[in-house]
């Protein structure tokens, strides 16, 4: 009948304090200015914080830890949002360039500008 009962307090809290104690990105190592909390590979925003009011001890805290990242914005961009669609410019330029009709798009894609490397 002893048995010690652990402080529950709301999950939001608990991802609040883990929010302002991470210093760089889990994916780069980027030192974070504005960062992203990642649960289960999805992104969690203030207003879904907000809402995570459900009292949890350090128990079940310490379980859902690991499955946390925090990462900057460019990273979650790319890990979270992998269903976006990207334009392969290389591709395009091959298509172009084996394409001679169109002689109007060489001089462009020929001349690679200094800012490209």
């Amino acid at each position: 009948m002893s048995r010690i009962l652990s402080k529950k307090r709301p999950l939001s809290r608990y991802l609040k304090d883990y929010k302002h104690i991470q210093t760089n990105c889990y994916q780069c190592g980027k030192l974070l200015d504005r960062m992203v909390l990642i649960f289960r590979g999805k992104i969690i925003n203030k207003n879904a914080i907000m809402r995570m009011d459900q009292p949890i001890d350090d128990a079940i805290w310490l379980r859902l830890q690991p499955e946390l990242a925090a990462q900057c914005r460019f990273c979650s961009e790319i890990s979270c949002k992998s269903h976006a669609n990207y334009f392969d410019i290389m591709a395009f330029k091959q298509y172009l360039l084996a394409h001679r009709n169109k002689p109007q798009h060489h001089p462009r894609i020929r001349s690679k500008p200094a800012s490209l490397g």
